[in-house]
C-alpha cells in the first residue's frame, strides 16, 4: 500500500465508512465527489484532528510502535481513532463500541489514558504473536487479527474484523 493509497483509504473511510476497496469501486467515490466536494472543510477537519493524536501517539512511544508502523496496522489503528473520536460512517456495530473518554472533545483530556491502552494493546500483541517473521499466534482471535492485517487488507470483512478487534482494547476500562 503505497501513501497515495493509504491517504485514499484513510479519507473512503471518514467519507463511506468501512467498504470494500476495489479498483472499480475508488474510482466511483472519485467520480462522485469530483464536480463537487461539499464535505470537504468537515473531512479536511476531522483528518487533521485524528492525526493530530495520532502525532502524539507516536511521540510518546517515540515512535517504537512495533505492529503499528506497517501500513496496514497504521490504518486499522487509525480507524480505532476515527471511531473512537466520531464513529464510522454506516457501522451501528462500531458506533456502539466506543469509550465515551475518547470522544472528539474529550480525547485531549485523557491523552495518558489513549497512551496506556495503545501500550496494553502493544504489549499484548507482542506476548500474543510468538513469531514474528511467520506472524503466527497461540491464540486463535490473534492469529485472526495478524492475517486481516496482512492478507485480504482491502476488504471491508476483513478490516471489519480487525478494526473491531483492535478497537476493543480502547473500549476497556484504564487499570
Amino acid at each position: 500500500m503505497n501513501d497515495a493509497v493509504l491517504i485514499t483509504s484513510m479519507i473512503i473511510l471518514l467519507l463511506k465508512g468501512i467498504v470494500d476497496e476495489t479498483p472499480n469501486s475508488v474510482d466511483k467515490i472519485y467520480n462522485e465527489f469530483n464536480d463537487e466536494f461539499v464535505e470537504r472543510d468537515s473531512i479536511e477537519a476531522k483528518f487533521v484532528s485524528i492525526m493530530e493524536i495520532i502525532e502524539r501517539v507516536y511521540e510518546y512511544f517515540i515512535g517504537n510502535l512495533s505492529c503499528l508502523s506497517n501500513k496496514n496496522y497504521f490504518f486499522t489503528f487509525y480507524a480505532v481513532i476515527v471511531n473512537q473520536m466520531f464513529g464510522i460512517e454506516n457501522n451501528h456495530i462500531l458506533n456502539s463500541e466506543r469509550n465515551p473518554d475518547f470522544s472528539e472533545s474529550l480525547i485531549t483530556n485523557n491523552i495518558d489514558t489513549l497512551y496506556q491502552m495503545c501500550g496494553n494493546f502493544l504489549n499484548e500483541y507482542t506476548e500474543n504473536v510468538v513469531d514474528s517473521s511467520s506472524k503466527q499466534s497461540t491464540k486463535s482471535e490473534w492469529a485472526t487479527f495478524v492475517e486481516n492485517n496482512s492478507k485480504r487488507t482491502t476488504s471491508k470483512n476483513a478490516r471489519l474484523s480487525r478494526i473491531s478487534f483492535m478497537n476493543g482494547y480502547f473500549c476497556r476500562q484504564s487499570k
